[in-house]
């Protein structure tokens, strides 16, 4: 629902807001069918913001040694999935270490 929202925020102010310039998160752009690669600026993913606020796989503590926790990270480590995900979203999402 809170995306929806966003998504309809972005609607409303594409339709009735004249913007020259504004910023958003690479995950509303996408959402929103902007092209990373047509971006003005973007954060380098090694930045200390890109690094404090990224996505991360958490598990519980009984979970942590699971099979499927495991194969879970080895895959989005994947080169095959990293090579999905840059060609998808042209270098908008990055895998930080």
């Amino acid at each position: 629902m809170w995306i929806s929202t966003r998504l309809r925020l972005h609607r409303f102010l594409v339709l009735w807001i004249p913007l020259t310039f504004a910023c958003m998160n690479g995950n509303y752009a996408i959402q929103a069918n902007y092209k990373p690669s047509d971006a003005l600026a973007a954060e380098d993913a090694k930045s200390e913001a890109a690094q404090t606020y990224a996505n991360i796989i958490a598990v519980s503590e009984k979970n942590k040694d699971a099979e499927w926790a495991k194969t879970l990270v080895e895959v989005l480590h994947s080169k095959e999935i990293q090579d999905f995900i840059n060609k998808k979203y042209e270098g908008g999402v990055a895998l930080i270490e």
